[in-house]
């Protein structure tokens, strides 16, 4: 991808790419939670909230270790985004942090192995009968977090494209 490009997930499951302009429209780090729109606030029940949970926190900490560590700006997202799921799907927030730092200690501990329950959590989502607009969700908050610090590193773009085919790969 060329630089100040970001891949998004069409609701029609299509990956897209679109302008930093664009997407900073459309996410930008305040009001988060005003971008969700209606995709939440109908909720599918307690099975489909907790998918809904392990899926963006195991995004966000992909994306957000892709270059080894969390940074203050990216977990300062993460907490944003966590109230702007809190206020739409009635979770936890405290489970979505527990979630969030269990897939950071795995892939900080084993990056290959560590990575495997975040995908196989993803995939779960993914997996779910209509849960587009949650898999919609989740691949914005992860590109929320890869531009956390400024510009799109190529590691995050790299995992922002495996979170994406993980979940248009399940989503059909």
């Amino acid at each position: 991808m060329a630089n100040g490009l970001t891949l998004s997930f069409a609701r029609n499951g299509m990956m897209v790419l679109r302008t930093a302009a664009q997407e900073m429209g459309r996410l930008p780090m305040t009001g988060l939670s005003n971008n969700f729109g209606g995709f939440l606030s109908t909720s599918g029940g307690a099975r489909r909230g907790q998918a809904l949970i392990e899926a963006s926190m195991a995004g966000a900490a992909l994306v957000a270790m892709a270059d080894g560590d969390v940074s203050f700006a990216e977990r300062a997202l993460v907490d944003q985004a966590i109230d702007a799921l809190a206020a739409r799907a009635a979770i936890e927030p405290p489970v979505a942090v527990s979630a969030f730092e269990d897939f950071v200690d795995g892939i900080r501990r084993n990056s290959s192995q560590g990575r495997e329950p975040a995908l196989a959590a993803i995939a779960a989502l993914a997996g779910l009968d209509g849960a587009t607009d949650e898999a919609a969700v989740v691949l914005r908050i992860a590109e929320a977090v890869a531009r956390a610090d400024g510009g799109v590193s190529d590691e995050k773009r790299a995992v922002l494209s495996e979170i994406a085919g993980q979940l248009d790969a399940r989503s059909n």
